[in-house]
């Protein structure tokens, strides 16, 4: 099942996957894991494939974008400012990391922006409508409508679920 996502896998083998609105700085979290020794799943979307007892996240190819406005944050997109893709309102430039063809999901992490960091438990409801806002299918209303979405609520209901809230500050202390 497809959601618009971010999705890393960490140095023991274990995928996070990041959800939220287009903008959240999903990829960004997911470069700043990069940059720490974590691979990539997906940048725009990955695949959550419900199986007994677990979930796994498959990777979507499409390159990591990320912002040259972070440059603060991440010297090396200084040097690749010529790299921003044409008519890009957010000045993206396409960033080669370690890529991974899937992991087992340990969180699904709900991502937003503030004005002060926290991490803490998001509650199965708030995850589910979260998710479903990130996976236009379930939305669609065809005959594959119910299935998509009994398929999330089982992954929701089986998984450690966050809510994530960051602030630039703290990017290079994500691995954390």
């Amino acid at each position: 099942f497809f959601v618009h996502a971010s999705g890393v896998v960490s140095p023991d083998g274990s995928a996070l996957v990041f959800v939220g609105d287009s903008g959240c700085e999903k990829s960004t979290l997911a470069f700043a894991l990069a940059r720490a020794g974590w691979s990539l799943l997906g940048d725009d979307g990955v695949v959550l494939e419900p199986l007994a007892g677990r979930t796994i996240v498959h990777g979507w190819r499409s390159p990591l974008l990320v912002s040259t406005n972070l440059e603060d944050h991440f010297p090396e997109l200084g040097a690749r400012a010529a790299d921003v893709m044409v008519v890009d309102r957010r000045r993206r430039i396409p960033m080669s990391v370690e890529m991974s063809a899937h992991a087992s999901l340990t969180s699904l992490v709900f991502v937003n922006q503030g004005t002060t960091g926290s991490l803490r438990p998001c509650v199965e409801s708030d995850a589910l409508t979260q998710l479903i806002r990130q996976s236009p299918w379930v939305l669609r209303g065809d005959r594959y409508s119910a299935a998509h979405f009994e398929a999330l609520r089982r992954i929701v209901s089986t998984t450690r679920l966050l809510s994530l809230t960051h602030v630039p500050a703290e990017l290079s202390r994500v691995a954390e």
